[in-house]
């Protein structure tokens, strides 16, 4: 549903919920974390569900800080992760790499 992946081990394209709009003060907000002392932290899962009833597990990826932003409705974001995405989980991050 959402654009969500690994770029590389360091940074994640993230994508906001439709709706939201750059000067929403959830957007605002994302992109002056570190001025208002906000902590980022990213968490990913694979599926949805599992099967076909479960949700998944999410996992942490860890936290991150801003890059850029564009767009409207949805603002997509670029986040650099404070550690390295995990070797074997970067395949399932990146939607570039198949499987």
């Amino acid at each position: 549903m959402y654009e969500d992946y690994a770029i590389n081990d360091k940074l994640f394209h993230w994508q906001s919920q439709s709706q939201d709009r750059q000067a929403s003060a959830k957007i605002q907000r994302y992109i002056n974390h570190k001025n208002t002392g906000d902590i980022i932290s990213l968490f990913v899962r694979e599926f949805k569900k599992a099967w076909f009833i479960y949700s998944t597990i999410y996992i942490f990826l860890g936290n991150a800080d801003y890059v850029k932003h564009e767009g409207e409705r949805p603002v997509s974001f670029v986040w650099k992760l404070h550690n390295s995405i995990p070797a074997d989980m970067l395949p399932k991050a990146n939607k570039s790499i198949a499987l």
